[in-house]
Parts: C-alpha cells; sequence; structure tokens
C-alpha cells in the first residue's frame, strides 16, 4: 500500500509490476515510476535470437546508489 501511495498507483497496478506484468503501462509511466523511487537504470534491448529464446526481450537493470 505504501508504494501505491508513493508512486500515485492502485495497489493492483503495484502487484502486477512486482510480478513482471509491464502490460498496460506506456515506456513513459514505467520510466516516470523508476525516477519517483529514485532508481537509476540502464534499459538492455537485445534483437531477436535465432532460436527464440530471447524473443522481443526488454530488460531494465537498476542500480540504486
Amino acid at each position: 500500500m505504501q508504494a501505491a501511495t508513493q508512486l500515485g498507483l492502485k495497489q493492483p497496478d503495484v502487484s502486477k509490476l512486482m510480478h513482471g506484468r509491464f502490460t498496460g503501462f506506456s515506456i513513459d509511466q514505467l520510466i516516470a515510476l523508476l525516477a519517483a523511487l529514485e532508481i537509476d537504470g540502464d534499459i538492455v534491448l537485445r534483437p531477436h535470437s535465432e532460436n527464440g529464446s530471447h524473443r522481443g526481450m526488454v530488460r531494465v537493470v537498476a542500480t540504486t546508489i
């Protein structure tokens, strides 16, 4: 509930994010949430692999200072 209040989200939306379900959130919204939590990070984009093991993979690597 504290995270929801801090981020201006409903608790079910925080739960979705915590479980890696990012549908319904734009890239801009996700970046704004990271900024609100004062988290610096790198966005890693990879091409599709031939065997499909990294199909459409986008990964955010967050670092805290």
